[in-house]
């Protein structure tokens, strides 16, 4: 099998095509830097502008009510438990059950729920919305290593199995 490489003019390593984002105006239909250097350059962007991208974000979904609604609809669909812990927060607040408090870490007044088990939906903790981000960017690095950890330890008893 013949995999066509190409090299990624930020890293200058070479990878696979797959690597690489498709752009229909490069000769060979793929963008010149890889997706894990393209991704850091998005990053890396979006934290040094945050205001510019808070007004092409806002942008792009008045411009585009179909794709987010489907986006919306898909991401519900693929984590209901999510929804469902979402749906019954929202009807308790506005039935007067849970109300909000100011968030946990700042005080700040704006403030969202999160869960920590969303088979607890009534089970939340106030956020602001910067907080809230930074509390689930901790949660997948936590769940990362977590799952690195598990890899890693059946690798090591795949390599004993063999040993013995």
């Amino acid at each position: 099998m013949n995999v066509k490489v190409k090299a990624c003019k930020v890293c200058s390593k070479e990878k696979p095509l797959s690597e690489f984002y498709k752009d229909k105006k490069m000769a060979d239909g793929h963008r010149n830097e890889c997706k894990v250097c393209r991704k850091a350059k998005i990053a890396k962007w979006q934290q040094e502008n945050p205001e510019r991208r808070k007004v092409t974000v806002k942008e792009w979904a008045n411009n585009n009510p179909e794709k987010k609604r489907a986006i919306r609809k898909a991401h519900s669909e693929r984590f209901p438990e999510k929804q469902k812990a979402r749906e019954v927060a929202l009807y308790a607040i506005r039935s007067g059950k849970l109300i909000r408090g100011p968030c946990e870490i700042c005080g700040a007044t704006k403030v969202q729920a999160h869960h920590e088990d969303y088979s607890k939906p009534l089970d939340v903790n106030w956020l602001c919305i910067r907080h809230h981000i930074e509390r689930h960017v901790e949660k997948r690095k936590e769940e990362r290593i977590a799952k690195d950890n598990k890899n890693r330890n059946n690798l090591s008893r795949q390599g004993q199995s063999l040993r013995n």
